[in-house]
């Protein structure tokens, strides 16, 4: 009995080595070959056609820079040919022959503009060249008479030879400027909004101003703008006897209406700005209503500083006219732009991944309080 015992504790083991062995022959070879695989994978280099690259390299670049709004006449390419003389005549003329070797694929000069930092645009430049098997060196300069810094970039082929196939020289021009505008969005009808969209809309890091609702059933929202630090305006209608439901109508009492304005002065001192809207044209006491907001201190301006974008359309669309808004506009010749507008979290995110490209090409979008600072600084 205790001899069986022994032979089956024997066999037992030798089954449990046998499975052990099976299962890394499996699983580590297979590790292996996935390792090998890997190795492969990044030992696999891009194939770059150079000759390709060599006929295309101007118009991608010139592609970048196009991005960042400098323009065509901004660039300055140099023939990169070199003359080389030799002494090797031909058999039926004495004249020596001249011979153009072609070191390098271009020479470029770029001029920039001095809200455009130079490491700005290399960022994109040294991605293209990276992606295309091309070594770039940077060198800096800084001229002391003119207090400029020039910025000289040389690049070379990525393969063996490291070959030097081009140069760009960055310049700043301090008279240079780019066909851009600065924009300012508010946002109105907050109320509307859920809180979950309310939440989303506040918590953006872009520089939106919002229309802050007065009614004090509506104090969660008007919280939740305070808590968050973010920029916010007042609005108020003017109107006639006949629009019973304006902040302010034109058969109020003196006495109330200017009560009014000197509680509404004191209890939002943070706001900057106050809006107001005419109900009805020529109305005297949109003149007396904001003389008197004036005398307290406060930023006065009427809704025709806006322009009401209230697309109907769906979030994708919705921002994509908003912003082909702002370069024709721009295009046309106006430099501060002033958009109310209603807008959900959605929108919000479209607006952040889109607007970016307009931002790149130096367009600025400010709140209401930056656009005030920078209008009293021009």
């Amino acid at each position: 009995m205790h001899k069986n015992f022994k032979i089956r504790i024997i066999i037992v083991i030798c089954l449990i080595i046998t499975l052990a062995i099976l299962i890394f022959l499996k699983f580590g070879s297979g590790k292996k070959k996935t390792d090998e695989i890997t190795l492969q994978k990044t030992e696999v280099k891009k194939t770059i056609n150079y000759d390709n690259l060599r006929n295309d390299i101007i118009q991608k670049l010139d592609s970048i820079y196009f991005s960042f709004g400098i323009k065509k006449e901004w660039i300055s390419d140099f023939n990169p040919a070199v003359k080389i003389k030799t002494d090797k005549k031909p058999k039926s003329d004495t004249t020596k022959i001249t011979k153009v070797k072609d070191d390098l694929w271009f020479q470029r000069e770029i001029q920039l503009p001095p809200d455009l930092p130079t490491f700005e645009v290399n960022v994109d430049v040294n991605e293209f060249l990276g992606l295309n098997n091309l070594k770039s060196e940077i060198t800096e300069e800084f001229n002391k008479v003119t207090n400029t810094a020039s910025v000289e970039m040389q690049v070379w082929l990525g393969d063996s030879t490291k070959k030097l196939i081009g140069k760009i020289s960055y310049k700043t021009n301090k008279e240079l400027k780019r066909s851009t505008s600065e924009i300012c969005i508010v946002i109105a009808k907050l109320e509307k909004l859920s809180s979950q969209e309310l939440d989303r809309l506040i918590g953006t890091t872009e520089k939106f101003t919002f229309i802050l609702p007065d009614e004090i059933e509506l104090s969660e929202v008007q919280s939740k703008i305070f808590d968050s630090k973010k920029d916010y305006i007042l609005l108020f209608d003017v109107g006639s006897d006949k629009d019973i439901d304006a902040d302010f109508r034109s058969d109020m009492p003196e006495k109330e209406w200017k009560s009014k304005i000197k509680s509404i002065s004191y209890e939002y001192t943070k706001a900057s700005a106050i809006i107001l809207n005419s109900r009805r044209p020529n109305l005297k006491i949109q003149n007396d209503v904001k003389a008197e907001f004036q005398k307290h201190n406060k930023n006065i301006f009427l809704d025709t500083i806006f322009i009401k974008f209230d697309g109907k359309e769906k979030s994708g669309a919705k921002i994509n006219n908003l912003l082909n808004d702002i370069v024709y506009k721009t295009a046309n010749g106006y430099k501060d732009i002033y958009y109310l507008l209603t807008m959900n979290g959605d929108e919000v995110e479209e607006f952040t991944k889109e607007s970016y490209k307009l931002k790149k090409k130096g367009f600025k979008f400010r709140s209401f309080s930056e656009m005030n600072l920078l209008s009293k600084e021009k």
